[in-house]
C-alpha cells in the first residue's frame, strides 16, 4: 500500500469522526427546534404555528440523523481497529504517538509538537516515517 492510500484511510477516518460530530450537532438543533415548536403550541393552542405535525416532522428527522449517527459509529469502530491495530505495529514508540495523537485523538501539528515536546517540523518528518512503516491491512 502507498503512502497516499494509507494517508486516504487516515484522513478518512478523521473526517468520519468530524461527520459524526457534525451530525450530533444537527440532532441537537433539531431537538431545540421541537421544544421550541412544543413551547409555542402549550403557550398558544389557537395559534396552531406549532402544532402536533410540526413536533412530529421534528421527532422524524431527530429519528434519521440518530440512525445516520449508528451507521456513521459503527464505520468509525471498524476503521479505528484497523488503524489503532496498524499503528501498534509501527516499530518506533515515538512515532506510534505522533500517529495515535493525531489520527485518533485529532490533534493539530502544533498540539502533536506540544505534547511530545519537540519542533513541529521534526515531528512531521516522523510523521512520513511513521505512515511508511504503517500497515493498514485488514487480517485475512
Amino acid at each position: 500500500m502507498t503512502y497516499g492510500e494509507k494517508m486516504d484511510i487516515l484522513m478518512k477516518y478523521r473526517r468520519t469522526e468530524k461527520r459524526i460530530g457534525r451530525l450530533m450537532e444537527e440532532k441537537t438543533a433539531w431537538l431545540e427546534r421541537a421544544t421550541s415548536v412544543n413551547q409555542i403550541y402549550r403557550q398558544a393552542p389557537g395559534m396552531g404555528s406549532g402544532g402536533p405535525g410540526k413536533i412530529q416532522s421534528a421527532v422524524e428527522k431527530i429519528d434519521e440523523i440518530e440512525r445516520e449517527i449508528t451507521e456513521e459509529i459503527d464505520k468509525l469502530a471498524d476503521m479505528r481497529q484497523l488503524v489503532s491495530r496498524g499503528i501498534r505495529k509501527v516499530g518506533d514508540d515515538k512515532q506510534q504517538d505522533i500517529l495515535g495523537y493525531r489520527y485518533l485523538l485529532g490533534m493539530t501539528w502544533p498540539q502533536v509538537a506540544e505534547k511530545m515536546e519537540m519542533d513541529e517540523r521534526w515531528v512531521r518528518r516522523l510523521h512520513v516515517r511513521a505512515v511508511n512503516q504503517l500497515t493498514l491491512e485488514s487480517p485475512a
